[in-house]
């Protein structure tokens, strides 16, 4: 008996509404085809590539793009004999007119990666620079105003019961400190805790905790109203009076 469908979410989003979903149905076992050896060489690769695009990328009407014509102008370009570096410079080629900061080709230490003209990249200064915009602005009347992850998540009680949530990105939650075990343990700190639970010190860059000790912040009022799973800290909007607002990122953060 077949299991019904799981539906992932939406591939995209155009003008404010979804341009598609993604249903995924267990299977019994592996298609024959996945049970053979897979291919290999410059053409297979440049197919595999191109066939990815075509399945799964959403936005090639919003930006004029016609991917067949994509394909019909450089797969002629690519033969046995193309070498790696060659195809790198194929698909960055590719891709170049898409101005899509989400993609990104990697070939060794070099990288292809571009973003939509006129996009501010966000930098350290810049984030500082709109995060105490905020602060002075937005949540000058605000309580309890706490900061998370090396200044990357805010939270602040609003008036009326509100919770007001930051997230400026999605890495450098350790500084300096990129390994896995570093930023998880600081987003471990920035996670709800059970009423009456106390706050304790901000972790070390290193290492994360085991699950069984994993510090806790002081639950704010919108989260006491909120509760788990709705809470803020999860970025979720709570039920209730403690509703959250927030800013998720600055440029190019946002679609392409």
């Amino acid at each position: 008996m077949l299991a019904p469908p799981l539906i992932i979410g939406a591939a995209g989003w155009s003008g404010g509404r979804p341009v598609g979903d993604r249903k995924l149905r267990r299977i019994g076992e592996l298609p024959e085809a996945r049970t053979r050896p897979a291919p290999d060489g410059p053409l297979v690769a440049f197919d595999v590539f191109w066939q990815s695009f075509e399945e799964n990328y959403p936005f090639f009407s919003a930006k004029g793009i016609d991917w067949h014509a994509v394909r019909e102008r450089y797969r002629p370009t690519v033969d046995a004999k193309t070498t790696r570096d060659e195809l790198f410079e194929v698909f960055s080629d590719m891709v170049r007119p898409l101005n899509d900061a989400h993609i990104a080709v990697r070939h060794g230490d070099s990288v292809f990666a571009r973003v939509r003209p006129g996009t501010t990249v966000p930098t350290g200064e810049l984030d500082t620079k709109v995060q105490k915009f905020i602060v002075e602005r937005a949540l000058k009347d605000a309580r309890n105003l706490q900061e998370f992850a090396n200044g990357r998540i805010t939270y602040a009680d609003l008036p009326g019961g509100q919770g007001y949530l930051r997230i400026s990105g999605f890495g450098g939650y350790a500084g300096g400190d990129t390994s896995y075990a570093s930023q998880l343990a600081q987003l471990r700190w920035g996670t709800p805790a059970p009423i009456g639970r106390r706050r304790p010190a901000r972790p070390s860059p290193s290492p994360s905790p085991s699950p069984s000790a994993r510090p806790r912040p002081r639950t704010s009022d919108a989260a006491r109203a909120a509760r788990s799973p709705g809470c803020p800290w999860q970025g979720g909007v709570s039920r209730g009076p403690g509703m959250v607002r927030g800013d998720f990122g600055v440029p190019p953060y946002g679609p392409g």
